[in-house]
């Protein structure tokens, strides 16, 4: 990740400028000052509050059209371009502060990469930093918690994990989703940022009497890698019946688009694993849907509470 901060070079301020204005700000950065920022490049290293090592790239370069081409409250003296590359959590929190301090100091804007726009002006630089310090506090805490439940999960216990992930789903409102680009059925939560989120190429699913299958050319591909025939008459009967799997396929996922286009919201009534190779899930209200997404050649991967939990036909189940 990086920093960006856009300013006029008649404005470039001393190491010991940018350093006093980073000591107005939170986090007690502490920079080397003895640099000339006008020339130095690379590695520039920096400490947090605490006495904390850390250090991030500087690169002073001249402001490129693609840079500028879509960024409103660009000022037409501005003409340079720093760039601070971090590397880890210290380093990120103090490329945010320095890059806040060279803005102020340099009478620049930071390029707020996520709503691709310029925050600009000391007020309004200081609450960016305040709110983007805040939001890398979460993370890295939540962060901290995911792995120190990881380091208590062993092998044999995320079996038990995921079946408790999953019992905790029933009697939730969900989204079925069908992405015909990516071939993928989803199963979303409808919070934003989506509280899990479950995703395969390969699935089943049943709705009164009618049957959808979006697993044919998964099973072919898994029998390919399982049986490895050299012979080229059977790759190309492998190849034509893949263009046939894949054709109905695409019929069957087109069909339950067209169902799910009527129907967008349920509920989670039922959802467990089937051994290793499957997950079931019961939807209702009636007339019930029950979708199974297999763990062969595409795999499953589900995402809960910031962890993820992958299925397919070689690693069988991992959590990360």
């Amino acid at each position: 990740m990086s920093s960006h901060i856009l300013f006029a070079r008649t404005h470039l301020p001393s190491a010991e400028a940018w350093q006093a204005m980073a000591a107005s700000l939170p986090g007690d950065l502490q920079l080397d000052t003895d640099m000339d920022t006008a020339s130095f490049e690379g590695w520039l290293p920096c400490r947090l509050g605490g006495g904390r090592q850390t250090g991030f790239e500087y690169w002073l370069d001249a402001l490129g059209l693609e840079e500028s081409s879509d960024l409103q409250g660009l000022q037409p003296e501005w003409d340079a371009s720093l760039a601070l590359e971090n590397t880890d959590w210290d380093s990120q929190r103090a490329a945010l502060i320095a890059a806040v301090a060279w803005a102020i100091a340099a009478h620049g804007g930071v390029v707020d990469e996520d709503r691709n726009t310029l925050i600009c002006g000391e007020t309004e630089l200081r609450a960016w930093l305040a709110a983007q310090l805040a939001g890398l506090d979460a993370m890295h805490s939540q962060e901290q918690q995911h792995e120190a439940r990881l380091a208590h999960l062993r092998q044999q216990d995320l079996h038990a994990e995921l079946d408790a992930v999953l019992a905790s789903l029933i009697g939730q409102r969900v989204l079925l989703r069908y992405q015909p680009m990516m071939g993928f059925l989803e199963l979303v939560h409808p919070q934003q940022p989506p509280q899990w989120h479950l995703f395969a190429r390969a699935w089943q699913a049943e709705y009164g009497e009618l049957k959808f299958d979006g697993s044919r050319d998964a099973r072919l591909q898994q029998q390919a890698l399982q049986q490895k025939s050299d012979s080229e008459q059977d790759f190309e009967r492998w190849q034509q019946a893949r263009a046939q799997a894949e054709a109905a396929d695409q019929q069957d996922s087109e069909q339950l688009a067209a169902l799910l286009a009527k129907h967008e919201h349920w509920m989670v009534e039922q959802a467990h694993r089937n051994e290793q190779e499957s997950l079931l899930i019961v939807l209702g209200p009636a007339p019930r849907l029950h979708v199974r997404w297999f763990s062969l050649a595409s795999g499953i991967s589900f995402r809960h509470d910031g962890l993820l939990w992958s299925m397919n036909a070689f690693q069988k189940l991992a959590v990360s």
